[in-house]
């Protein structure tokens, strides 16, 4: 008879091995495998884009609607009440100003001293070189024409002739005397010569120091003390016509320039610091507590310190604890495979 009844089919049993190699499998799987596994599941289930979506929504939200608007109206704040407030102050104050502060440069300090300077120091140099060139000049280079004619037919030509006629005659009739003489008129000749060293003395010697302390008498007389007059009335002239009025040309601009430029430009810098610090620092500051600073504690607060405690309870729960657990049973197991080695 045909059996018609299917038996039951058998199970196939896993491949059994050696107990030193299925051991040892079991155990990296249980080590390594799992634990990865765990983690891999936990790191798609906990990925940025499932669990900083709803952030990232509500970031886009507020940057959308709270500081796209907060923008746009501290750009109109900044256009109506700073910028246009400064180009009206610089257009009908400043630059006014401006010009009127150069107009006064150039009107009341450069033109009145081109003025000067053509009309009063021009011409009063011109004086003084003309008066320097007539007065010192043309003297000394007569008195030194005067002094070279002097000298010369005084001294050269006095001496020359002197020379000429009076010492060579007998000079020369001395010499040929010595010559023809000898050692014999030796003190002879001696005594002559010292006679004419004294006729020299007193004709040339004398008058030339006589002559000379004349011509330095002369030259104190007429050269140094008119030439020290004349400097000492230059010197008293400059500082009276040009030092005094410059120095006090030089106090009066300075204080019109301290009057009319640094005291205006100071006040309108610290009015511009004030207006700046009023208008612009303070609402933007009021503006970033109340739109941004605000909002973002709120987020940390509200989202983040809870989203943080979220992901560290479902770390602790999801991964620390089942890694801790995994562990102690791998140490268990293993404890369990190696006794009996141990044992044996």
């Amino acid at each position: 008879m045909v059996d018609l009844e299917k038996s039951p089919a058998v199970e196939p049993r896993p491949a059994t091995g050696p107990a030193w190699l299925v051991v040892p499998a079991r155990i990296l799987a249980v080590i390594i495998v799992v634990p990865l596994r765990l983690a891999y599941e936990l790191v798609r289930l906990l990925s940025p884009a499932r669990l900083f979506a709803p952030v990232g929504r509500l970031m886009g939200w507020l940057y959308r609607w709270t500081l796209v608007p907060l923008g746009r109206a501290l750009a109109w704040l900044a256009a109506t009440l700073v910028w246009a407030p400064l180009r009206w102050f610089g257009a009908n104050v400043l630059l006014p100003l401006g010009l009127g502060l150069v107009w006064l440069a150039v009107n009341g300090f450069w033109n009145p001293l081109c003025w000067f300077g053509a009309n009063v120091l021009l011409p009063l140099g011109r004086g003084l070189v003309w008066l320097f060139a007539n007065l010192v000049v043309r003297p000394l280079t007569m008195l030194v024409q005067a002094l070279a004619w002097l000298g010369h037919h005084a001294l050269v030509v006095p001496a020359r002739a002197l020379w000429r006629y009076v010492l060579w005659p007998p000079l020369a009739l001395l010499g040929r005397l010595a010559a023809l003489v000898g050692n014999a008129l030796a003190a002879a000749a001696g005594w002559t010569w010292w006679a004419a060293g004294r006729v020299l003395h007193f004709l040339i010697v004398v008058p030339a120091r006589l002559l000379w302390a004349g011509l330095v008498w002369t030259a104190r007389t007429l050269i140094v003390t008119p030439a020290r007059w004349i400097w000492a009335g230059l010197v008293w002239a400059g500082r009276t016509l040009v030092v005094e009025p410059a120095r006090w040309a030089w106090r009066v601009l300075s204080w019109l320039g301290r009057v009319l430029i640094v005291i205006p430009v100071v006040a309108v810098w610290r009015g511009a610091v004030w207006t700046g610090r009023t208008l612009v620092v303070e609402p933007v500051r009021w503006a970033w507590r109340i739109f941004v600073v605000a909002p973002a504690r709120w987020t940390r607060d509200t989202v983040l310190r809870p989203v943080g405690r979220a992901v560290r309870s479902t770390w602790r729960v999801a991964v620390a604890e089942p890694a801790r657990r995994i562990r102690h049973e791998a140490r268990e197991a293993v404890r369990q495979v190696t006794a009996p080695f141990r044992r044996t």
